[in-house]
Formats: C-alpha cells, sequence, structure tokens
C-alpha cells in the first residue's frame, strides 16, 4: 500500500518509508479530501471509518459523551474532517467502546508526539523499521516489533 499523501504537501522521501524521525520533523498540511479519502481507502480492510455517532451508536450504555471524552484525552485514534469526528473501527473490541489494549499501548507511546492525522496516517503508512509493512498490518502478530517502532519513533521525536 503505498504512503498517504496530501496533493499540497511532498513528503520526505524518507518518511514513507519510515527511515526518517517521520513526522516530527516534517511540516505537512493535513486534513484535505484527498488525505481523507487515502485514509479511508487505508483502513477498509481494518473496519474502515465511522464518524463519531456511529460509533457511539455501538454502544448505547455508554454512548456519546464517553467517546467524546476519549476523543478530547487523545485515547482513540480520531481525525476531524468535513465537521466530524471519524475515528478507526479496528481500534475498538467489537460490539464495545473499549480500546483494543495493544492499540491503547500504541496511542499512549505516540499521542504526546503525534496530531490526529499523523497518528492515523502512521497505523496505516508502510514501515521500514517493519519492514515496509505498516504497522496496522503486524499489531496483532508482533506487537513487540510494532511497539518497538512506536518507542523509537517518540525517541526520535524529542520525548
Amino acid at each position: 500500500m503505498p504512503a498517504i499523501q496530501n496533493p499540497s504537501h511532498t513528503p520526505s522521501p524518507l518518511r514513507g518509508a519510515g527511515l526518517a524521525p517521520w513526522p516530527c520533523a516534517v511540516d505537512a498540511v493535513v486534513g484535505g479530501d484527498a488525505h481523507f479519502i487515502g485514509l479511508l481507502n487505508a483502513y477498509r480492510a481494518s473496519g474502515g471509518l465511522a464518524d463519531g455517532a456511529e460509533i457511539a451508536a455501538r454502544q448505547s450504555v455508554i454512548g456519546l459523551s464517553a467517546l467524546a471524552r476519549a476523543i478530547t484525552s487523545r485515547t482513540v485514534v480520531s481525525v476531524d474532517w468535513a465537521g466530524q469526528r471519524w475515528l478507526p473501527v479496528f481500534q475498538f473490541e467489537p460490539g464495545d467502546l473499549t480500546v483494543r489494549p495493544s492499540v491503547r499501548v500504541l496511542i499512549d507511546e505516540l499521542s504526546d508526539v503525534l496530531d490526529d492525522w499523523e497518528l492515523a496516517d502512521w497505523f496505516v503508512e508502510p514501515n521500514a523499521w517493519l519492514r515496509g509493512a505498516p504497522p496496522l498490518q503486524l499489531v496483532d502478530t508482533d506487537f513487540a516489533r510494532v511497539h518497538d517502532t512506536a518507542r523509537a519513533l517518540r525517541f526520535a521525536c524529542g520525548h
């Protein structure tokens, strides 16, 4: 899968390869239509993206207020596009708003050094430290390596 690119920004050739201190060294223009469509395509195989209301409706007991708190505290991956919050479905336990433990660890590692769009990108962009695989592809099968990659990025970004 090619790296997600916004047509108004050309990323460092090392960024897409996962070799540069990827997002912390690049001033990217993010959040445009092309970027959002790229995320839709990238997350499709893992359940796609859903808006906040759809995610909250899946768990009526907890609901929208719990999801809003999770978004505000950045304990979930979410991006703002066209006036709505969109969340990758893969991060939640089936039928629940509970963030999968492995994903929660990765979010905790990276939420201080990546903005919302960069975090969403990180899960689906090929990463050289993972032999060209996106972290999302390996989170369930080689979590230790994905976690090491997240830690290395946090360290490279100075935190």
